[in-house]
């Protein structure tokens, strides 16, 4: 695969950070808690801790891209099994250990399962004191609050939420040269995505917005679109009039890998052939 990195991104939540609380959308006041800093101990949701000894709940959200929690533990897909409805464990942190991997920060407040379509899930929409956390199909298309977390600094529900972030106007580059920037001639439907060299005075065509709902706009109002919606590696991109909670236009920006995914999909935005001539349609 062939990364991407923005010039000027953001995430909706915090990453590469220690002393965070995961709070499912639904209850500020519950938060992602491991209970032991035993392998295969169950991830689940509790009663923010305000006062005293809070590690259970303090995790780490990390560069490499995993939530640890008791300094070595990570949240991990039990035995890989990607299927809706597998439940949460914690397991000593292995480095790139893909049960382990996590992008925070998809549309909507989503948790994903880096390079999978499941994402972090509040088990039957239950935010009671125990429930075990599962992972579920992402569901871009509309708004699962199952799936919407947050993310605050400092000691349980006393503390306050991060805001997101007002979305920036950046430039997009393969990250095999910062030279070029990912472009849209016109701001016709149907134009194609391309790289192109960077306009160093700045240009409309290559000035991308990164919204806080998960589309990147081009133009004021047209978005970076899969094709005909076709999930399949090789599908080339275009730009298409933006459209409220459409999954052809859901991406999700990490900070810790550099790729762009498709928000739920299991693709990512990609440099075709790794060719970074002018003109290449990504």
């Amino acid at each position: 695969m062939h990364l991407f990195w923005v010039s000027l991104s953001f995430l909706p939540l915090v990453f590469a950070a220690s002393s965070q609380f995961i709070h499912p959308s639904v209850d500020a006041g519950k938060c992602l808690t491991a209970a032991s800093n035993a392998d295969g101990t169950p991830v689940t949701i509790a009663d923010c801790i305000t006062s005293g000894d809070s590690s259970s709940q303090n995790w780490t959200v990390s560069a490499a891209g995993t939530l640890v929690v008791h300094g070595n533990q990570c949240l991990d897909v039990t035995n890989g099994v990607a299927a809706s409805g597998t439940l949460l464990q914690t397991w000593t942190c292995t480095t790139n250990d893909a049960n382990q991997l996590w992008t925070v920060g998809g549309a909507s407040g989503s948790i994903l399962w880096t390079g999978k379509s499941f994402c972090l899930d509040l088990t039957k929409g239950v935010d009671a004191d125990g429930t075990v956390m599962q992972i579920w199909a992402c569901t871009p298309q509309t708004i699962d609050e199952n799936q919407m977390f947050t993310i605050t600094t400092g000691a349980g529900s006393g503390s306050t939420p991060t805001p997101p972030p007002t979305a920036k106007s950046t430039f997009i580059h393969p990250s095999v040269d910062s030279g070029m920037c990912l472009t849209a001639s016109s701001n016709a439907d149907g134009t194609p995505v391309t790289i192109s060299d960077c306009i160093s005075s700045g240009s409309a065509s290559q000035t991308w917005t990164v919204s806080s709902s998960g589309t990147l706009v081009l133009y004021g109002n047209m978005c970076l679109d899969v094709t005909n919606g076709a999930a399949a590696a090789g599908t080339l991109l275009q730009i298409w009039t933006c459209t409220s909670q459409d999954a052809n236009q859901l991406w999700t920006v990490s900070s810790t890998s550099g790729s762009i995914s498709w928000t739920g999909m299991g693709f990512c935005l990609d440099l075709t052939k790794g060719v970074d001539a002018d003109g290449t349609v990504v």
